[in-house]
């Protein structure tokens, strides 16, 4: 037997579609009613849209790896800030790392992510527990000229002593599970 969601998504694609297409929209319309983050200006966001971004192989890109659409969104994002140091959470293969320090040659890019072997201290969802490793991973950046503007960290975020880094950041980008 499937279970019940992939067998609904099977069954009646159309319906299914839908149904992930509102609950976005209520989640999108709760978040931005409730979030105490205000709304980007809207001439903040065209000017967003309009930089050139280079991407990086499409072999780094992968399941559990920032999209295509998030990688450029980010790049555009830190490029419209002029941003020169970024503190990143969730390294998990370095590809937002990397592709932040190919587009950004002065960009300081600090990332934070698991050490092998350790688990979160914080409860994490089931979907995001097959991107916790119990051994090290090789991060795409190691061996390229980018790797000079990446320093990476070990640790869990919900232990780890930012007071350290000893300076702010202009972006700081949360996609890690811990």
């Amino acid at each position: 037997l499937l279970p019940t969601g992939r067998y609904a998504l099977e069954a009646f694609p159309d319906f299914s579609n839908a149904a992930r297409e509102a609950a976005d929209f209520f989640f999108y319309r709760e978040f931005m009613h409730s979030s105490p983050i205000p709304q980007a200006p809207s001439m903040l966001l065209k000017k967003i849209w309009t930089h050139e971004v280079k991407l990086p192989p499409k072999t780094f890109l992968g399941d559990g790896t920032q999209s295509i659409e998030g990688l450029f969104f980010l790049v555009s994002l830190t490029k419209t800030l002029n941003a020169r140091h970024v503190f990143e959470i969730g390294t998990f293969t370095g590809v937002t790392a990397l592709t932040l320090a190919m587009n950004l040659p002065q960009l300081t890019v600090q990332t934070l992510d698991l050490p092998a072997g350790d688990p979160p201290v914080l409860n994490v969802g089931r979907d995001d527990k097959g991107y916790i490793l119990s051994e090290r991973r090789q991060r795409v950046f190691e061996g390229r000229p980018e790797a000079a503007q990446i320093i990476q960290h070990e640790g869990d975020s919900a232990r780890f002593d930012f007071s350290a880094l000893g300076h702010a950041f202009d972006l700081v980008y949360i996609d890690g599970a811990h």
